[in-house]
């Protein structure tokens, strides 16, 4: 299992926006300019096979057109559709969600995309194990971020391997939940001191010793943050730079 952090940053820092991509294909939010990222980085977005979102602030989903249209191009100068489904996770109402904002980006496009890309809309609510391949699974687990935004967490299982990501989240009960569970956990650490819609560096640290066989990979991180973040002496966190990259393989004992 391999995940590689394509952003890393909160929305105005000058790193790219907190993003994942799990195994070359599946996007774990997609935020403004990632897909200008994913490129740079030597991505194929044709590869991609879907995404898994978080909540509906813009920063992580609003690239989520661009990624879909590039697709839809392929496709049609080919005279070709995707041979298998491209899903879209996220929260109740992401189908209505998704379609009014790529008619905002690219009108009449829509029903194209739908048709071509076999688009597929999973409502996050108590997805528990649910297969998205033969080889992966998630489990939704809900999170506090905004009283305005309903937010999910997700366990992703891959090879034997479980990895969990907080989306954006204050310390809650969910947070606590994620990191049970995972063998990794990829954790919003946007400030110093969290609050009641992000966490920081205390929380983290927190986590950590509570839990202090599990390794933590921070994301979501102001560029103060980061700073500050680079001197905590704990072999257990993790303070990545875009394009960090970890591969995993499930240890037999």
């Amino acid at each position: 299992m391999k995940i590689e952090l394509v952003g890393t940053g909160s929305i105005w820092s000058t790193s790219n926006s907190a993003c994942t991509i799990i195994n070359d294909k599946v996007l774990v939010d997609v935020p403004n300019g990632i897909c200008k990222a994913l490129i740079k980085s030597g991505h194929n977005l044709q590869d991609i096979d879907g995404c898994i979102i978080t909540h509906l602030h813009g920063d992580h989903y609003f690239d989520l057109p661009f990624l879909l249209k590039l697709q839809l191009n392929t496709l049609e100068k080919r005279e070709e559709q995707r041979e298998k489904e491209f899903f879209i996770v996220g929260v109740k109402g992401i189908e209505e969600e998704i379609k009014n904002l790529v008619e905002l980006a690219f009108k009449d496009n829509y029903e194209r995309m739908l048709k071509k890309l076999k688009l597929k809309f999973i409502e996050c609510e108590e997805l528990k194990d649910f297969e998205l391949f033969s080889d992966m699974k998630i489990t939704s687990i809900s999170v506090e971020h905004s009283d305005k935004y309903i937010s999910y967490g997700y366990l992703v299982v891959n090879d034997g391997l479980s990895i969990g990501f907080t989306g954006d989240s204050k310390i809650c009960d969910g947070v606590y939940e994620l990191l049970e569970k995972s063998d990794i956990l990829v954790a919003d650490m946007s400030l110093d001191k969290g609050d009641n819609s992000h966490m920081g560096i205390d929380n983290i640290e927190t986590l950590s010793s509570k839990y202090p066989r599990k390794t933590i990979v921070a994301t979501h991180m102001r560029d103060e943050t980061r700073l500050l973040a680079e001197r905590i002496n704990n072999k257990n966190i993790i303070i990545p730079s875009d394009g960090f990259a970890i591969e995993l393989k499930k240890v037999v004992k």
